[in-house]
């Protein structure tokens, strides 16, 4: 068993041990074929960050609530899913509430054919990004019984979580139709990204008023949400590499983080990148600093997984 193995299980171990917040379940919506649910972690570290600094002047910031999008290609996955509770339990226990949430799973029982079913991929995720903003917005209304600051939320995704909160921050920055569920000028904090991309029918990616504070991790070698992507005329999906471009042309406060050799393990690398993820979390989102990371990371006691096949994965989807 490798290093990364041991540690993982070690983190994840202590934190299922030593968690002793309160879990809320809370219905935030309706659909047509089922009820919507977030589950709310509350938090049970410290929840303010004080920067280290030399002037007599000591800012203190408040942490903002992290709400979470689960993967599972839109075929499957859950708020609750086992792999994610613990980086739920990681993230209270260092002072950020967590709100994870339900969504419609667009793909689930339909047979697909790429690339001539591209846009069903689109509907997918426009349906997952419009369940995203009713969770919003349930939050933003029922803000003050919720103990949260709707000016201080980051969306954080795990593959086609990661899809679903890449293409909200794009819809918002744009006040494209499905943005128009949120209040003018809403933006969330902060755009976290595990092996994400945004597909497009508009051609590449532009942002009106700017990105959010991003940070990007994904796998070189990931072949499920593309790692570079592809542009057939206005259609593309756009993985992390792509999108540095862009960010780099509308002169974003961001990050990347390229993990070489890595495949789509990067979705569930949630333990092995906290550190980056705090750091990011401190300068660039609530500190404000616009510090842009690129950076390949090649460590060899976190050694990659290439057992993924998103073949498989739809070939099950009956």
């Amino acid at each position: 068993m490798n290093k990364a193995v041991i540690i993982a299980a070690a983190l994840l171990a202590a934190s299922l041990c030593a968690y002793a917040g309160e879990v809320r379940t809370v219905k935030f919506a309706t659909r047509d074929t089922c009820e919507l649910f977030m589950d709310i972690y509350e938090p049970t570290g410290e929840t303010t960050y004080t920067p280290a600094s030399k002037d007599s002047v000591v800012t203190v910031y408040k942490k903002p609530t992290v709400v979470f999008v689960f993967g599972g290609g839109f075929v499957m996955g859950s708020r609750d899913n086992e792999a994610y509770t613990p980086w739920f339990r990681l993230l209270a226990e260092n002072g950020y509430k967590v709100v994870s949430i339900d969504y419609r799973l667009g793909l689930k029982k339909k047979k697909l054919r790429i690339p001539k079913d591209r846009g069903v991929f689109l509907e997918a995720v426009d349906a997952a990004v419009e369940d995203l903003f009713s969770a919003t917005g349930y939050i933003i209304e029922h803000s003050d019984e919720l103990g949260i600051d709707p000016d201080n939320m980051v969306a954080m995704g795990s593959s086609a979580g990661a899809l679903t909160v890449l293409s909200a921050d794009w819809y918002l920055s744009n006040r494209y139709p499905l943005a128009q569920a949120l209040p003018e000028g809403f933006r969330y904090k902060g755009i976290f990204s595990f092996s994400g991309a945004i597909i497009s029918d508009k051609g590449t990616p532009a942002y009106k008023n700017g990105p959010a504070p991003t940070l990007l991790l994904h796998g070189t070698s990931d072949n499920i949400v593309m790692y570079k992507g592809f542009k057939i005329g206005s259609w593309g999906l756009f993985g992390s590499d792509k999108l540095d471009d862009v960010f780099k042309k509308a002169d974003a406060n961001f990050g990347i983080l390229r993990y070489k050799d890595h495949t789509h393990d990067i979705a569930l690398a949630l333990f092995e990148a906290w550190g980056y993820v705090r750091a990011f979390m401190e300068r660039n989102v609530m500190e404000g600093k616009k510090t842009v990371i690129d950076a390949l990371i090649d460590d060899p006691t976190f050694e990659p997984m290439k057992n993924y096949n998103a073949a498989d994965l739809y070939k099950k989807n009956k």
